[in-house]
């Protein structure tokens, strides 16, 4: 398989099910709080995927243009979706129905700017799997740790772009691969498309 998945992602879990239990919903549950998504690519091999710390020229599957895609909608992500917040407990105790850590973590710049109040837009967190590295108070790089990687998602108003592509050599563009959009003919929101990857 294709492990796309860099040296420094280096988080650390213990899990253990004592019951039968649905097979996807723990792969679900261990996806989501090791941060990637597993996948079969069209050509039948098996992938990791996940946002990586940044990206390169060379991370660009295809570069998109205004003559490769019709219907094109460019929007921002939901404030209803930030999530700037999170209450997280982790290091599950093996025998009690409790956690070792908890800790409170926040994005401080993004509440500033969207006006946030204290008591708002805060998420409880149960990681039962993820032991370490240690969730800092405020967010790290993308891939150092649980917070700062769904941070680096969700933790301010992202730009989301859609459409159908009409040109037939991005017909194999899949979940996962990233791309840049160039001679749109609208600049996103005041922007620069400059060098931004998008992840389809």
């Amino acid at each position: 398989s294709n492990l796309n998945i860099e040296s420094v992602k280096d988080w650390a879990g213990r899990y253990w099910i004592t019951k039968p239990t649905d097979l996807k919903k723990v792969l679900d549950k261990l996806a989501f709080e090791g941060g990637f998504i597993g996948k079969y690519r069209a050509d039948g091999t098996f992938s990791y995927w996940f946002v990586k710390d940044s990206y390169a020229p060379s991370d660009i599957v295809h570069t998109i243009k205004k003559e490769d895609i019709s219907k094109i909608s460019i929007k921002n992500t939901s404030f209803g979706k930030l999530q700037t917040k999170m209450n997280i407990n982790y290091e599950k105790h093996p025998a009690e129905d409790k956690y070792a850590t908890n800790t409170t973590a926040s994005n401080s710049s993004s509440r500033t700017r969207w006006d946030i109040k204290t008591r708002e837009n805060i998420k409880e967190i149960n990681l039962d799997a993820y032991v370490s590295p240690a969730i800092p108070t405020t967010p790290g790089s993308p891939n150092d740790d649980f917070y700062s990687y769904y941070d680096n998602i969700f933790g301010d108003i992202k730009l989301v772009v859609s459409g159908t592509l009409v040109n037939p050599k991005y017909y194999n563009l899949e979940a996962g691969d990233v791309v840049k959009f160039s001679d749109i003919g609208v600049d996103p929101f005041g922007y620069s498309w400059g060098f931004r990857a998008f992840m389809i």
